[in-house]
């Protein structure tokens, strides 16, 4: 199977273990001759929007997005298959959004160490693998 757009959901809080489902998903890319769209999602919290200034997500996206310029600079400087998207909202809602848009193909994700959290609570990446209409990859360390 060859892919024509990859998806690639980056967690900025946890760099070092995005960059290997980086590396997966360039070297895909650049093998299929796809499209890279990296993604990373501000988080929106509805119950306490009145406790932020009015124009906290759009700085807040603006700096995600420097961020995530700054990884993917920092991981493939030269590479020219790689348009990024910062999202604001739900992660999960937001991956399968992007992926719907970017008309995505196959969405690679990196694994997170798993933690008490991830037993009370079902990760982003269950739900994305169980919702999504096209292939998911994770990546593990």
């Amino acid at each position: 199977m060859t892919y024509s757009n990859i998806l690639l959901p980056i967690d900025l809080e946890e760099p070092e273990t995005q960059r290997k489902a980086f590396e997966v998903a360039l070297h895909m890319a650049q093998n299929e001759g796809a499209k890279l769209h990296v993604m990373t999602v501000v988080p929106k919290s509805p119950s306490v929007r009145g406790y932020f200034p009015a124009d906290f997500e759009q700085k807040a996206s603006e700096s995600a997005d420097a961020e995530l310029k700054a990884f993917v600079d920092a991981e493939a400087p030269d590479a020219d298959i790689i348009d990024r998207t910062v999202a604001i909202g739900s992660i999960h809602r937001e991956i399968l959004r992007c992926a719907e848009q970017t008309k995505s193909d196959l969405i690679v994700m990196a694994s997170h160490h798993p933690t008490v959290r991830d037993v009370l609570m079902s990760p982003h990446s269950i739900h994305i693998v169980t919702h999504a209409m096209q292939s998911v990859l994770v990546v593990r360390e």
